[in-house]
């Protein structure tokens, strides 16, 4: 769409979601180098329930080990999380989350695909219903709900042992089944996200 005036596009929002057993201070590095990459507005929000760590570690999770995916209350607090663009034009979300936190980000913009926190406000630029999904080392939530139509970024390592692959395929395949754009990337590690996975995050986001 063309634009009617000479402002620069409106930058991406990003909601950042750390995984099971981490907190925003270990996704910290990462959202810096995404600002820095793409001039994202970046948050990092954290998980609702603490957990057992080592070193007295601010270790959080999404849902409860007993639960299977998070509940409404959760996924509106992300919501409300969501970065307004001090532009006021509103531009482009993505929720981007590693693990379980992938898990979450797909459950999430699902929300807000269905009347969540800025679905149905109107921006200058068109860009209201432009929203991506990054799931790093993810997999489906409990009740497997995906967005509908989104671009989709699948990142996971053939040598993960505490997420298999196969539920970054698994990801994948019920995103497309969904109407989603998916790019499905592997590397050669495990269960991590380096500074290459970040390059591959940040080349992906959509202009």
């Amino acid at each position: 769409m063309e634009r009617s005036d000479d402002r620069p596009p409106a930058a991406y929002r990003v909601v950042l979601l750390h995984g099971h057993g981490d907190s925003p201070a270990s996704m910290a590095p990462i959202a810096e180098a995404l600002r820095q990459r793409t001039g994202a507005i970046v948050v990092t929000p954290a998980g609702p329930h603490r957990v057992a760590a080592s070193g007295g570690t601010d270790a959080r999770a999404w849902w409860p080990d007993d639960a299977e995916g998070p509940d409404g209350e959760t996924i509106a607090g992300v919501l409300a999380a969501a970065p307004d663009d001090p532009t006021a034009t509103n531009g482009p979300l993505a929720f981007v989350g590693f693990s379980q936190g992938g898990a979450m980000a797909l459950a999430v913009a699902a929300a807000h695909q269905h009347g969540g926190r800025d679905a149905r406000r109107a921006t200058t630029d068109g860009s209201a219903g432009a929203m991506a999904v990054a799931v790093v080392s993810g997999f489906l939530p409990g009740d497997a709900v995906v967005p509908e139509g989104a671009a989709v970024l699948v990142v996971h390592g053939r040598d993960d042992t505490v997420v298999d692959p196969f539920h970054g395929e698994l990801v994948a395949r019920r995103c497309r089944r969904h109407g989603c754009v998916v790019d499905e990337q592997h590397h050669d590690g495990g269960h991590t996200w380096d500074d290459a996975v970040t390059a591959l995050v940040a080349r992906w986001l959509p202009r």
